[in-house]
């Protein structure tokens, strides 16, 4: 998303890209909604995701940085531990996670 700003995605898509699990994808884009990092628009029953334009623009407060860390180090923790469970030898070493 951050490097196609333009774009706007599915949240399947973002399920798709990212390999997290839907309900952990969701629970993050809600949160960067919140944040005012991400927009969110219904089309139907589907949602599709883009960056919000100021952030496009680079002016984000410290706390939107500290949502948006905080929610990328929670899907980064949850997609490690979910290798570490179903694929092992895929799993990053310690010093990445």
């Amino acid at each position: 998303m951050f490097g196609r700003p333009d774009e706007a995605f599915y949240q399947r898509e973002i399920v798709r890209a990212t390999g997290g699990g839907k309900g952990a994808v969701e629970r993050e884009l809600r949160s960067l909604v919140k944040a005012g990092i991400l927009l969110q628009e219904k089309r139907g029953n589907l949602k599709k995701h883009t960056l919000s334009v100021y952030e496009r623009a680079g002016i984000v407060t410290s706390t939107e940085a500290d949502a948006a860390l905080a929610a990328a180090r929670r899907v980064r923790d949850q997609l490690s531990a979910w290798l570490a469970a179903e694929h092992p030898r895929l799993s990053p070493p310690s010093r990445y996670r």
